[in-house]
């Protein structure tokens, strides 16, 4: 690994051409440099696809917010990609801000690239947490840089940690063992409080919420569902583990209905089924954000069971 001094003399060389223009030459750098980058089990394809789709959502994108959103995803993007290049692996405890790193939980595998938004320290109050499972064709870097958000994460003393994911399948049982370990990392690095520790996933990572919640609820105090349904295989099991926790959930009536006849404390936020997304969904979303973290629960199965 070598050193940070170079790695930020690195970063800082980018200088100021256009976005595109950097984009372009993360790129080709990229791709000139695969031999050296594979050796260390990295596939440097992966990345130049990430550039590659970011590239054409910004030249695509007409909507102002949307856009400062992109360039936001642009920056960790390239600073993702001049880490890779000079083999730069930071500690979690280092990052600050909006930032990206990378995790390793197994020597055998190449590392994975986490994202990160820190709000200003408050000596008096720990952290929350909450980690965000990115959709399909979505990237940690997506997810991690929306306004929405990070407004949020402020207001709630929060610290987001938006993973990549692992294995054959977007957030299967090799991506639990992963998450939960990232949460364990988070947790030896920063005063988070315990009891605010959540797990939230957009469409396809709503999905992956439930398939976690099956075998590793203990980390997490509640889940958050966005436009994400419960598939049938996870069902049996993510119910009896979610009959212990709060949960959230956007859009999905058909999912709501399964939970709460099962029994499980759930609230419900109802959107035009023609729509998704962060932006589409963003005044359902913000009141989902603000009952998981008061705690409360709207749509309670309770009346409905003898016990919860």
């Amino acid at each position: 690994m070598l050193a940070p001094a170079l790695a930020a003399a690195t970063l800082l060389a980018l200088g100021t051409p256009s976005l595109d223009l950097r984009i372009a030459d993360a790129r080709e750098r990229l791709i000139a440099e695969s031999p050296w980058i594979r050796t260390e089990g990295v596939n440097p394809y992966d990345f130049v696809y990430r550039l590659d789709y970011l590239r054409g959502q910004l030249s695509a994108v007409t909507d102002a917010e949307r856009l400062a959103d992109l360039e936001r995803e642009a920056q960790l993007e390239l600073k993702l990609d001049e880490e890779l290049l000079v083999n730069l692996c930071p500690t979690f405890a280092a990052v600050d801000g909006l930032d990206e790193s990378f995790y390793n939980d197994d020597p055998h595998e190449p590392p994975d690239p986490v994202a990160f938004y820190l709000p200003k320290a408050n000596p008096k109050t720990k952290y929350a947490l909450v980690v965000v499972l990115h959709g399909r064709q979505q990237t940690e870097t997506d997810v991690v840089s929306r306004a929405i958000l990070h407004d949020l994460a402020d207001r709630s003393h929060a610290i987001l940690v938006a993973p990549w994911g692992t294995g054959s399948v977007l957030w299967g049982k090799e991506s639990a063992a992963e998450i939960v370990a990232i949460v364990r990392e988070m947790q030896r690095g920063y005063a988070i409080d315990p009891q605010r520790v959540y797990l939230i996933g957009v469409g396809l990572g709503g999905e992956g919420v439930f398939r976690i919640a099956t075998s590793h609820t203990q980390p997490f105090h509640a889940f958050m569902s966005l436009e994400g349904a419960l598939e049938p295989d996870d069902a049996f099991a993510a119910i009896g583990a979610l009959r212990s926790r709060y949960v959230y959930l956007v859009g999905q009536s058909v999912t709501y209905t399964v939970l709460a006849r099962n029994c499980v404390p759930v609230s419900y936020y109802p959107t035009n089924d023609k729509l998704g997304g962060i932006y589409q969904t963003d005044a359902q979303f913000q009141e989902a954000w603000n009952d998981m973290f008061d705690g409360v629960i709207r749509n309670s199965s309770s009346r409905e069971c003898t016990s919860i």
